[in-house]
């Protein structure tokens, strides 16, 4: 996996007949048919036609995956770095949105991921939808595959018009960071052509992308993503702004902080979605002021992905909270989760 301080090789793949999936579950299979990797973490379809990541060593099996698909139930990163772990002389890919590769990242600088032996193919990611809403807006659609199309057809723009869960709203930067190769279609006529970004060139050797790919992709090209991505954020972030503005109001004093936590049951489904919670919690000889030191180191690596809020069967606006808490610490000690593996976690001791 990718450290940081290097320079991109930016290329260009073909999509053919405007078949933007089909582009990409072919360069998927091809890392397993090339042997690049022994297996591959992929975002596996049900028969329910909701999403969730798989380890296959099979190409035939990329079929049934499908990365664009705009649904998250879990956080991948902790099946990521398990499987690290207890595989760490297998050579493991993983085709991972932005919010996992910052956990991930997160969870190696704890020591509970081994990326020695890992290959991080990042996608973009426009957002994703609750399940209920996931599956109400693509009945709408007439499938996941329009679905897809649909998603697809904005991705020049960077926009999905209609409203994806509140993280992916305030997520700091849709595109993936530290990956090995990033498949990229904001900024591009994702009908026509895909960005495929190696992290450094020894990355674009080793991963033979050249043989993948048309032609090198155009400075006009490289900067469009980029001033499409600067345009997305900035709307990211001004989002975060109001959200957080409006959880201020309505915490209004402890009183309102009170009312708006109360519906909370303790019933730890929050933390077991957390793909970086790690017991910080249920340590009986720690005091308060150590639970407080060790909440706070958990929450400043938060990776944003929301999937506390989407647990929470309370409706707790968990989300905003996390931001509201982690934002402070992060400002303290000028730490961005998942920016680099070479930054050090603000606690460490150099």
């Amino acid at each position: 996996m990718r450290k940081g301080g290097t320079m991109n090789v930016n290329r260009i793949m073909e999509v053919s007949e405007g078949n933007t999936l089909g582009a990409v579950q072919e360069f998927m299979a091809s890392i397993l048919n090339r042997n690049l990797v022994d297996a591959l973490f992929v975002p596996q379809t049900a028969a329910d036609s909701t999403v969730s990541a798989a380890l296959v060593s099979n190409p035939d099996a990329i079929k049934r995956s499908n990365p664009f698909t705009p649904i998250m139930v879990a956080n991948a990163a902790r099946q990521v770095a398990e499987a690290t772990v207890k595989q760490p002389d297998r050579h493991i890919g993983a085709v991972l949105r932005s919010c996992e590769i910052r956990a991930l990242v997160e969870l190696a600088k704890r020591g509970r991921a081994n990326l020695a032996n890992l290959t991080v193919i990042g996608i973009d990611c426009l957002g994703t939808f609750a399940p209920l809403d996931y599956m109400r807006k693509m009945l709408g659609a007439g499938g996941a595959a329009e679905m897809t199309a649909q998603c697809m057809q904005v991705a020049e723009e960077g926009e999905i018009a209609c409203q994806t869960r509140t993280a992916c709203q305030m997520c700091e930067r849709p595109a993936p960071r530290g990956a090995d190769v990033t498949l990229g279609f904001i900024g591009v006529d994702a009908t026509q052509e895909l960005l495929v970004i190696a992290a450094d060139e020894s990355t674009d050797t080793r991963l033979r992308l050249g043989e993948v790919t048309r032609r090198e992709a155009t400075e006009r090209e490289v900067v469009k993503r980029e001033a499409t991505l600067t345009n997305i954020i900035a709307k990211h972030g001004a989002y975060t702004e109001r959200e957080l503005a409006k959880l201020e109001m309505s915490f209004g004093g402890l009183a309102g902080a009170l009312t708006t936590l109360a519906t909370c049951t303790e019933c730890r489904s929050c933390l077991q979605a957390c793909p970086l919670y790690d017991g910080e919690l249920d340590d009986p000889s720690l005091s308060l002021v150590g639970q407080l030191g060790a909440v706070s180191r958990w929450l400043v690596s938060c990776s944003g992905c929301g999937m506390c809020e989407e647990s929470c069967p309370n409706g707790v606006p968990l989300a905003v909270v996390a931001r509201a808490l982690s934002r402070p610490l992060r400002a303290k000690f000028d730490y961005t989760p998942g920016r680099s593996l070479d930054e050090k976690l603000p606690w460490a001791v150099a």
